[in-house]
């Protein structure tokens, strides 16, 4: 704790904090660990002595209580006073960072080890119609992710078979049934299918939307009852400017950050599909390497069909 957080201190105490002071104060209890941990100290301190002063007062004989007494309590009721104000406000003003530093957390364990997350429709009808005039469903989808850049999201096909859509991180593919593996280096394709992607979803565009989530939602961190190793980070997008999800229900386990259940709520509906959903998690094993790659999704020999875009003319 350097002097001049001391001396800010001090002020704390004597009931003498200026506007100047508190913000100086708010800023060292969100960056500096060991400031808050005095901080709390101090006030634990304090509130503790306060009340030991009122309890001898109150059981004291009317002789006992003598005149220099009574300001030295009057002293201390207002350090308490002090300290609860204080308390309220170093508790709003590290509620938005200890949300914000849960999203870094979140989003730092995404880029360790692989993920399998089964999706199920909250809200909405879980079908979407395909160009070729078959249907498929997002209930008992199954969706893999590797860092930020590389997935692969199995849904069924209610009239049989699947579609299977994923990237490595460098080529982007996608197979429907029996038919041929669409692929293309624009990474931007085949993306339409994912929970959210159509309007950015965080989830599937972490290194894009991290900031976005910081500064387009309001964020709220909560403990899951029942569950001590578990954290919830809910977020409400502040207004229709803000491209994403209306909502998102993110639980993760307290000290590692990984996420175990994602409901995203406010999906786009243009061509049907879900209006929420829920991605809980089912497998944490590390997948092959190529398991990113098109080429452990269909037998050999499938035809493969380049989708890259033709180049423009001069």
């Amino acid at each position: 704790m350097n002097p001049e957080f001391g001396k800010v201190m001090h002020s704390v105490l004597d009931g003498e904090l200026s506007a100047e002071a508190q913000a100086a104060l708010n800023e060292a209890l969100r960056s500096d660990p060991a400031a808050l941990d005095a901080y709390c100290s101090q006030v634990r301190i304090h509130a503790l002595l306060a009340w030991r002063a009122g309890a001898a007062t109150a059981n004291a004989t009317e002789k006992i209580v003598a005149f220099p007494v009574k300001p030295r309590l009057l002293r201390w009721a207002g350090w308490a006073a002090v300290a609860l104000v204080m308390l309220g406000a170093v508790f709003f003003a590290l509620a938005p960072s200890r949300a914000t530093a849960a999203v870094n957390r979140v989003f730092a364990a995404m880029q360790r080890g692989d993920r399998s997350y089964t999706i199920s429709v909250i809200e909405g009808d879980a079908r979407m119609a395909m160009n070729n005039g078959r249907t498929l469903t997002y209930e008992g989808g199954v969706l893999h992710l590797r860092g930020d850049r590389q997935f692969v999201l199995v849904r069924p096909i209610i009239e049989g078979g699947r579609r299977i859509t994923g990237s490595d991180g460098t080529v982007n593919w996608d197979i429907v049934g029996d038919g041929p593996v669409k692929v293309t280096s624009d990474l931007t394709r085949f993306r339409g299918g994912l929970p959210g992607e159509q309007q950015d979803s965080t989830f599937l565009d972490l290194a894009g939307n991290l900031s976005g989530l910081k500064s387009g939602y309001d964020l709220v961190l909560s403990d899951v009852l029942g569950e001590p190793s578990q954290v919830r980070l809910y977020a409400k997008r502040k207004s229709r400017d803000v491209r994403g999800p209306r909502e998102m229900d993110i639980t993760f386990r307290r000290e590692t950050g990984v996420i175990v259940a994602l409901e995203l709520r406010g999906l786009p509906r243009a061509r049907g599909g879900p209006e929420a959903v829920r991605l809980t998690l089912n497998g944490e094993s590390t997948l092959p390497a190529d398991y990113f790659t098109h080429m452990p999704h269909h037998e050999s020999g499938r035809w493969i069909q380049d989708e890259a875009p033709a180049p423009r003319g001069p």
